[in-house]
């Protein structure tokens, strides 16, 4: 039997009114548990979306600093090209 029936058919033993009134409280309460656990959730999604953010950047820059490494790379070689054709055709 649920409490409210208890409530309404006047078996508390003259305690209904506390009864529902600790009701009514422990409802409050559970409200708020609730409602403070979908903030926290909606928090932790946000912090997790902010991390994986943070870490999509570092990605990033990681993998941006090995194709300037890759560019730099390629331009010295382009550099010693043009060197050795420059010295080849100039000295012919």
């Amino acid at each position: 039997m649920l409490l409210t029936e208890l409530i309404d058919k006047e078996q508390c033993a003259g305690s209904e009114d506390a009864v529902r009134e600790r009701i009514n409280k422990l409802m409050d309460e559970w409200t708020y548990l609730t409602r403070k656990s979908s903030e926290k959730g909606e928090k932790l999604q946000e912090a997790n979306r902010q991390r994986m953010y943070t870490a999509a950047v570092k990605d990033l820059e990681f993998w941006l600093g090995e194709v300037c490494s890759a560019l730099s790379f390629c331009a010295n070689i382009v550099e010693k090209c043009y060197v050795y054709y420059w010295i080849v055709t100039d000295t012919g």
